[in-house]
């Protein structure tokens, strides 16, 4: 879980778009991740999910995903633009453990 968090940190700092697998899925999903935190005793990242390969008609959508149940990630060359509708007050994001800032 560790290496999750920092793989997901590092992505984060530089607004790098991550590719990941849920667990029992054999597809990716392109993500860009804006926070990572607990919520109801889980670490959730969330986002928005730019890409689905099992359901390419879907349009970009905020998201979030239970680290847990990823089972493969990779960071991509990627950048992605800070989305000004993402707000880091969210109550849900009181415990934070990482916040993509606006730069």
């Amino acid at each position: 879980m560790n290496q999750l968090v920092s793989a997901l940190k590092s992505a984060m700092q530089n607004f790098l778009r991550i590719a990941f697998r849920y667990d029992g899925q054999d597809t990716f999903r392109v993500f860009e991740p804006y926070v990572i935190y607990k919520y109801n005793g889980n670490i959730l990242v969330s986002g928005t999910q730019s890409k689905d390969y099992k359901e390419l008609d879907k349009a970009e959508m905020p998201h979030k995903f239970n680290l847990e149940k990823i089972s493969s990630l990779r960071i991509l060359s990627t950048k992605f633009k800070y989305d000004d509708r993402f707000n880091p007050d969210r109550e849900e994001y009181k415990d934070s453990i990482y916040v993509v800032k606006n730069t």
